[in-house]
């Protein structure tokens, strides 16, 4: 993680090892609120930053990325990151 805000996680990753030969490369972040069965993918990104928006203050998100090289082959998926978004934080009323 890169950085974390009250309603955006951005992420960084690696490119595969491979990626140095020149194969064209994309990838998949997937994630999910912690404990929830069904996750959510932003699909064919094409650079290795991504910033997922819209997410719940004080919230356990689980994220995972997986590359897809030229030809539609997919890479294993990384290890699955857990990071909890920011809560809203306001100065009492005086």
């Amino acid at each position: 993680m890169t950085f974390i805000s009250q309603t955006s996680i951005t992420v960084s990753y690696s490119p595969p090892s491979v990626s140095h030969y020149n194969y064209e490369v994309t990838y998949i972040v997937k994630f999910h609120i912690e404990g929830d069965p069904d996750w959510q993918t932003q699909t064919d990104v094409s650079c290795v930053t991504q910033t997922i928006g819209d997410l719940r203050q004080d919230t356990v998100y689980e994220l995972t990325v997986a590359a897809r090289f030229h030809g539609g082959r997919w890479g294993p998926d990384s290890p699955i990151v857990s990071v909890r978004t920011g809560q809203l934080e306001c100065c009492p009323i005086k």
